[in-house]
């Protein structure tokens, strides 16, 4: 869900979201039986934090559709991130609290280009489970593994080996794999990469009891 949706006014005109938009996406989500829904919140800022405070429409969208799990999300470049520095650490653990409190009931973070074993990666998502606490639903957008799970030299910078794969599972509660933009030119082949690619996910996801295993097709 676009970042109208966090501060109450159109991105491009600064338009404020009308009942008749929220009356939309309501009718949207119940109609597709939608359950998670994501909402922008913003790209994390080099210090950890982000740039606009919610409005009251988050709530509003949270009262309509309570059936409906919201989650914020948080997006990212990583040459932006020292998710090494101990207080850019503790300064996006400050932001995230402060969503939760918001009534979010976690967070979907979207860090791009994240290597496999991106340097500080799953010591923040323990980080952000310590600091949210165990009821916290924490998601994240995820590169493709490599073939049969397989990553290494240069591959690293596109794919994900199947070791991280599952350190990032069992800190997670929600893998959302980014199966778009793969660059495959015909249908044929793009079914065979993604099958491969969810039959790797779901049998690593197995191995953590309730992890949930999404897919993003284009």
């Amino acid at each position: 869900a676009g970042h109208k949706w966090f501060t109450g006014v159109s991105v491009r005109g600064a338009e404020p979201v009308t009942d008749a938009d929220l009356d939309a996406i309501v009718h949207t989500v119940s109609r597709h039986g939608i359950r998670y829904l994501y909402v922008h919140v913003g790209p994390v800022l080099p210090d950890g934090s982000i740039a606009d405070t919610p409005s009251a429409m988050p709530g509003r969208l949270m009262e309509r559709s309570p059936e409906v799990v919201h989650l914020a999300w948080l997006g990212g470049l990583t040459g932006q991130l020292d998710m090494k520095d101990p207080q850019w650490v503790e300064s996006f653990l400050k932001t995230a609290e402060q969503l939760m409190a918001t009534g979010f009931r976690g967070v979907h973070l979207n860090f791009e280009p994240l290597l496999d074993h991106h340097p500080g990666y799953i010591e923040l998502l323990t980080a952000l489970r310590q600091q949210l606490g165990p009821q916290a639903v924490l998601s994240h957008a995820t590169h493709r593994s490599g073939p049969f799970g397989l990553s290494f030299g240069p591959m690293d910078r596109y794919f994900w080996s199947a070791d991280f794969y599952h350190l990032t599972m069992a800190h997670t509660d929600q893998t959302v794999l980014m199966g778009y933009d793969t660059g495959l030119g015909t249908g044929e082949h793009y079914l065979a990469f993604l099958g491969h690619q969810t039959r790797l996910l779901v049998r690593w996801a197995a191995s953590v009891p309730g992890h949930q295993v999404l897919i993003g097709i284009p």
